[in-house]
């Protein structure tokens, strides 16, 4: 075969790639926008789905603002479809931290917006595997985002009212009673096999630009 007619059929594989990654995405968020609106409709009141945006920011779980029509008026909301794998006892562990903070009118957190039921998250069991989703939905907090891990685009101004905040944060926790648990180990459990693992990668390392020396 000719260069210039695997040139052209590069070029043909490429624009298939990229259909196929665009016809994907159209199929899952029309399919996630009717499987919300599910959601919505049997089990919370707060209005019709009208507008649905998945959120990039985050890396645990999948984040969306959602916004809703209700007697002519619409309100955004943030809604969490938690990690796959996660257990109940863990969101009934989150859960019971929001609420307690609700209830000590501690208005810097996102409130969650309760069931129909007097619940505060969607249960979901598929039929073909048994495995459990859970669904929440909160209030939508409007704000810049300027944190960063490895740079935080913060005044010193900001830093400081981050760290009032957070010592009203376990001022306000300080008598909680957890429901639920949570599974993940402590950083003091897992600090030892950081280390290990440091070492035994260190041990693995080559000549190439990017390995530790």
């Amino acid at each position: 075969m000719e260069l210039e007619q695997l040139e052209e059929l590069r070029n043909i594989m490429e624009k298939l790639v990229t259909s196929t990654r665009n016809l994907q995405e159209a199929i899952d968020k029309s399919y996630m926008a009717d499987h919300l609106a599910v959601i919505l409709s049997e089990n919370y009141d707060i209005g019709e789905l009208v507008g649905v945006k998945k959120l990039d920011r985050g890396y645990v779980n999948v984040s969306y603002e959602i916004e809703t029509s209700k007697n002519g008026k619409k309100t955004k909301y943030f809604l969490r479809r938690y990690k796959k794998g996660i257990r109940e006892d863990e969101v009934r562990f989150e859960h019971s931290i929001v609420k307690h903070l609700m209830k000590k009118h501690f208005d810097l957190v996102a409130g969650l917006i309760f069931k129909k039921d007097g619940g505060s998250y969607v249960k979901e069991v598929m039929k073909n595997n048994g495995e459990e989703r859970y669904f929440a939905i909160f209030q939508y907090l409007e704000g810049e985002d300027k944190y960063t891990w490895d740079n935080p685009a913060c005044s010193i101004r900001e830093l400081q009212d981050s760290a009032r905040v957070l010592a009203r944060y376990h001022d306000a926790v300080s008598d909680l009673k957890p429901e639920g648990r949570r599974y993940e180990p402590k950083i003091n459990e897992l600090l030892p096999a950081i280390s290990g693992n440091l070492m035994k990668y260190a041990k693995r390392t080559g000549n190439t630009k990017i390995d530790v020396r």
